[in-house]
């Protein structure tokens, strides 16, 4: 909730600055357009005067033409002023503001870093498993179980990954991988305690992640291919594993199990 909430607030942010500048731009242009439609007039006005004044030469005649056209030249030269002193202080007040924006910009880049910090992770483990999801199994049978421990070991970044049966004898393992038997071992252990859950009438547990004093995660995974049971275990070190890190590729795994279940 918290990473949507930073989004929202971050594009609020950038739509109001977005319309504060197309309002700022819009007002300017409307009153530029203004002022050049005031001086069309007086160049009218100017120009009919001139119509007017030709062949008279009293100049009291000359006086009493030229009186309105002074008046209305005033009337608009005042005008002029004070439109161009408001679009001044208009202009003004854009470059503050503008300015203001500038001086935040720092905190606004570091909210944006926060942001991608926090949704990174997300959008990470979403890409992860769609490609579990999509990973494609031949019909080379059990031989395909090393080739597939791999791929999903280097796309989920795994150190390694090690498939078990519901005996702890361990089927195939992902290449580096250590301690095979005693992570085989440890997830029949696991196994045992999720059928005796059943036993007891109680849901079944599925995945067991756990902890150990050198930071090292293990996710055991149980699954079910018909009456068999497995367990695929996945070790990481400095890598969070959820419970459900394995089962996008739980449908690839029981595609090639199936056969064995079945024999």
């Amino acid at each position: 909730m918290m990473p949507i909430v930073v989004a929202l607030t971050v594009c609020a942010a950038a739509v109001l600055v977005v319309a504060g500048y197309a309002l700022g731009k819009g007002r300017i242009m409307r009153a530029r357009a203004a002022w050049e439609e005031e001086r069309g007039a007086l160049r009218m006005q100017l120009a009919a005067a001139e119509g007017r004044l030709q062949g008279r030469r009293d100049p009291l005649e000359l006086g009493e033409a030229l009186s309105p056209v002074q008046r209305d030249v005033r009337v608009l030269l005042t005008a002029a002023q004070m439109r161009e002193t408001e679009e001044g202080a208009f202009r003004n007040e854009v470059r503050g503001r503008l300015a203001s924006l500038e001086r935040r910009s720092p905190a606004a880049l570091q909210m944006e870093g926060d942001l991608r910090r926090l949704v990174t992770p997300m959008l990470d483990r979403e890409r992860v498993s769609r490609e579990l999801s999509k990973l494609e199994v031949g019909k080379g049978g059990l031989v395909e179980l090393p080739g597939l421990l791999d791929t999903i070991a280097e796309k989920a970044g795994f150190a390694s990954l090690v498939l078990s049966d519901e005996a702890g004898l361990p089927l195939a393992a992902s290449k580096g991988a250590v301690d095979v038997d005693t992570v085989a071992g440890s997830a029949a252990f696991f196994l045992v305690l999720s059928e005796r859950a059943t036993q007891a009438s109680r849901p079944r547990p599925l995945s067991c992640v756990v902890l150990d004093e050198t930071n090292c995660m293990t996710l055991h995974r149980m699954f079910a291919v018909g009456p068999a049971h497995f367990t695929v275990s996945a070790v990481a070190r400095g890598v969070h594993l959820g419970p459900g890190a394995l089962d996008p590729a739980l449908s690839s795994l029981e595609r090639i199990l199936a056969p064995r279940a079945l024999s």
